[in-house]
């Protein structure tokens, strides 16, 4: 289901994904956690963050894959508040542990709107963990400190 799922979401039909989504729930696959994080991605690649979100907080157990996804969709959307929110909770969740990737997604947030200071916090997190060399965070941390995300 999750092939199928991630090769519909490429159509980028919001139709196409809420027929699937059903499909899913009708033969019990709705909470398994790999077609919930290609749920969340699928609305998200045919613009509906909101259905988005609403799969992200039915999902009975999420993974770093599942925070990841919620904050870049928030991210990309131009919603870096939203994205700030759900990492604030992923933080203090303390469930699942944050990586590259999470810091990377919230740094582009952060260039988004233009929050310098969040994001020499995020910054400062990025050298405890030892991921300055890592491509994604330091292309992130370039964009969010030129300023080249408008």
């Amino acid at each position: 289901m999750v092939s199928v799922l991630s090769a519909c979401s490429r159509v980028t039909g919001k139709t196409l994904t809420q027929g699937l989504h059903g499909f899913v729930t009708k033969r019990g696959f709705d909470e398994d956690m790999g077609v919930g994080n290609t749920l969340i991605d699928a609305y998200a690649k045919c613009g509906e963050v909101d259905l988005s979100r609403k799969m992200f907080d039915v999902m009975p157990e999420k993974d770093i894959i599942s925070w990841n996804s919620m904050i870049a969709v928030y991210a990309q959307h131009g919603l870096p508040a939203q994205a700030m929110e759900i990492f604030r909770s992923l933080a203090w969740d303390r469930e699942v542990d944050y990586n590259a990737v999470t810091l990377s997604a919230v740094l582009l947030a952060c260039a988004h709107s233009g929050a310098l200071q969040a994001g020499k916090c995020i910054h400062d997190q990025v050298i405890k963990m030892n991921l300055e060399d890592n491509v994604y965070v330091g292309t992130s941390v370039i964009d969010m400190n030129s300023g080249s995300i408008s």
